[in-house]
């Protein structure tokens, strides 16, 4: 039996990171979320992450948090997701 993926979502709005939580978990991954990217980088000491998803609106979080990721653990997938901004 194959063994699930762990997935870390980092998002600091909830409706954001509760939308994102929904899908992945639906695939059957294991789910941890983060608000930025401090908080991502203190769970990735305790647990083995597959996968990284940054979700939300703004690129300079998202850079942050990215920067923080990679510099903890280079080797790591790390997807950005951004949502649209409305007018």
């Amino acid at each position: 039996m194959k063994e699930q993926s762990n997935v870390l979502i980092v998002a600091s709005r909830t409706d954001l990171w509760c939308s994102m939580r929904d899908i992945v978990t639906n695939k059957k991954y294991r789910v941890a979320i983060a608000g930025d990217g401090t908080k991502a980088i203190d769970l990735m000491q305790k647990i083995h992450f597959d996968i990284v998803y940054l979700v939300g609106n703004t690129h300079a979080n998202n850079k942050d948090a990215y920067n923080e990721i990679k510099q903890y653990a280079p080797g790591i997938t790390v997807k950005q997701i951004n949502q649209p901004h409305s007018n």
